[in-house]
């Protein structure tokens, strides 16, 4: 608990903390006084904290309470209107005793809700839908799954896609045409769980059904540790975006990809053992991001024909597009 004035002899008994006003700790004492022994990492506003590098783990972004800062720039200026906002890696705007950051999910904050309504909008353009599970429910206002600055990577690894598409076709339609016509429509949950494998264990992926994907907490912040990956989070959603774009082309990247390809090791282990379709998803990723590829392994010449050719196909409805499986 945290200290109460009057309440002294509970805080005694059960352990507590006392705050410095951006989250430095105080004092802290576990059951009956003792200083030092508090029997949870859970401290300032909520957060888990790391103990080892006194650090915060506040969703998207790690922070420490000795510099009152984020140890990471905002990928957003909330609020531009507002000069407090313009430092990406200042804390609740520089006044944590009028405000906290406990989610970082999206709230009911006009700047906040225009912002998330413009991502939403210009992945629109794209023909990509995200599922919407935040705004009011009567009188409450319902924070949903979604932080902000997630919304904006998935609007930051589409427009890297598009964008190599686009390279690719060199014409001169706008990029968000080009994935239309090329991935197709695409729908995009988020879920705030872990997948869990059969052994009880976190894993990163995302999952693709169809031409809906879900991404849950581990896409964002892998394996549960503290630190947070940019490009290795994007690479998991252009890889999702490459099933996607197969489903829409009735399989027939992932169905040719073996044999065009056989000659050549993949750019990833994991594209190598999981079967066609994972090939296909992980080639898409390492096409984009070259930073996906193995150490050891290179994307080679027959992978990067093969997802040229798959583009002008796409592109040109060569492929079928009438998708009839799921994922």
């Amino acid at each position: 608990m945290l200290y109460q004035p009057g309440r002294r002899r509970e805080w005694t008994t059960t352990g507590g903390v006392l705050y410095y006003s951006y989250g430095e700790t105080r004092y802290e004492a576990g059951p009956g006084g003792t200083v030092g022994t508090l029997q949870t990492d859970y401290g300032y506003t909520g957060q888990r904290k790391n103990g080892y590098l006194d650090t915060y783990s506040m969703g998207a972004r790690d922070y420490d309470p000795r510099l009152g800062r984020w140890l990471s720039a905002d990928t957003i200026v909330p609020n531009p209107a507002n000069s407090q906002s313009l430092n990406r890696y200042a804390y609740v705007l520089g006044n944590p005793l009028k405000y906290i950051d406990p989610t970082g999910h999206i709230s009911d904050d006009p700047h906040e809700r225009r912002e998330a309504a413009n991502i939403i909008e210009e992945l629109s353009y794209y023909g990509v839908t995200i599922d919407v599970d935040w705004g009011w429910d009567g009188e409450t206002w319902n924070e949903g799954s979604w932080l902000l600055g997630e919304l904006n990577l998935v609007l930051q690894s589409v427009k890297d896609l598009a964008a190599k598409i686009s390279e690719e076709l060199d014409n001169d339609l706008k990029d968000w045409d080009n994935f239309r016509k090329v991935v197709g429509p695409v729908t995009i949950r988020r879920e705030r769980s872990w997948a869990i494998t059969p052994d009880g264990k976190r894993e990163r992926p995302a999952r693709t059904y169809g031409n809906t994907i879900t991404l849950y907490n581990g896409t964002f912040d892998p394996y549960g540790s503290t630190s947070f990956d940019y490009e290795g989070t994007k690479g998991t959603i252009v890889h999702e975006l490459g099933h996607a774009w197969d489903h829409n082309q009735d399989r027939e990247p992932s169905n040719n990809i073996g044999w065009y390809t056989a000659r050549e090791k993949s750019p990833t282990e994991y594209g190598e053992d999981r079967g066609d379709n994972e090939k296909w998803a992980e080639l898409v990723a390492c096409w984009v991001y070259k930073s996906q590829i193995d150490e050891g392994r290179t994307l080679g010449p027959r992978h990067q024909q093969y997802v040229s050719l798959m583009v002008h196909m796409s592109y040109l409805g060569a492929c079928p597009t009438h998708p009839t499986q799921s994922k």
